[in-house]
């Protein structure tokens, strides 16, 4: 039975039985499905077994057929993991909006792109059916506000989980120079050459901020990060993104060496733009020095 099969048969068991005691295969209640908005990457972890492991998001879609793209990292992201994992999207009453697709890139990346006509609510359903692998995922969105928009008043997807929370899981999306920093964010120092520090990741992702003065013209900058520890789990959820005065953005890139992202921009805009370094696993401390070339 291929894996789309098996979800089928495991959500008309949600609907018939009810969330509150079998979740989609699983003995556990379920916590509450955390909120995508644009702009947020969050991650998780499942240990997976053959009956199914599974991690829940909502998506407050808002009509207009605006085009949304859902994707999710996994790691390890080998093509033996890629076969059990990955995640599916449904609407109100068990609607079945599709399934997300490998990139063909054997890079643990896996995609759902989709637009509708209506506003409407999305379930997304992230699972793993590797029995005894552990699987750390990020997910994130393309497409939406930055802002949660009100729910629409149709209903959730029947098979939404019982709300019971979900523990040392927060829903702050990952910030750009226009948002307003969390009135506890230790200011740091303006990046014109190297800059070392710790940060400690969180599930709903934990953010150092440094200023960068950028004089425009095309001037070639390089920003690159380097940090430890690195795996094939942590790589995909630590990195930098510089943000521009007019929501430019620059994301650091692999650069093939172990714990290194960098990113070179040359743009015509001068003026404050801001380089923030992410970590979205959930307590563990990495130590990095960011560098401005």
């Amino acid at each position: 039975m291929n894996r789309r099969a098996v979800l089928t048969v495991a959500l008309a068991a949600v609907l018939v039985l009810g969330v509150a005691g079998v979740a989609l295969g699983q003995d556990a209640v379920q916590p509450a499905p955390r909120t995508l908005v644009g702009g947020a990457m969050l991650s998780g972890s499942l240990v997976g077994n053959s009956a199914g492991s599974f991690d829940y998001f909502v998506i407050n879609y808002p009509g207009g057929s605006q085009v949304v793209t859902i994707e999710v990292r996994f790691a390890p992201g080998d093509p033996a993991v890629l076969a059990g994992v990955g995640f599916n999207v449904y609407g109100p009453a068990g609607f079945d909006v599709g399934e997300s697709l490998p990139t063909g890139d054997n890079d643990g990346v896996e995609r759902l792109v989709h637009s509708e006509e209506d506003a409407t609510t999305w379930l997304i359903q992230v699972y793993n059916y590797i029995p005894d692998v552990t699987v750390s995922y990020t997910i994130g969105t393309t497409g939406l506000p930055e802002t949660a928009t009100p729910a629409p008043t149709t209903p959730m997807p029947d098979a939404t989980p019982a709300p019971t929370g979900t523990p040392g899981a927060t829903e702050t999306p990952a910030a750009t120079p226009g948002m307003t920093p969390e009135a506890t964010e230790t200011a740091m120092p303006g990046l014109t050459g190297s800059v070392s520090a710790s940060l400690i990741g969180s599930g709903g992702g934990a953010f150092d901020r440094y200023p960068l003065e950028y004089a425009g013209d095309n001037v070639e900058v390089t920003v690159r990060l380097n940090f430890a520890p690195d795996d094939a789990v942590i790589s995909p959820g630590v990195g930098f993104t510089i943000y521009g005065p007019s929501g430019q953005e620059v994301v650091g890139q692999p650069t093939g060496d172990p714990g290194v992202r960098e990113a070179t921009f040359a743009l015509e805009e001068a003026g404050a733009y801001i380089v923030q370094v992410h970590n979205y696993i959930e307590g563990l401390e990495i130590g990095y020095t960011l560098t401005r070339e």
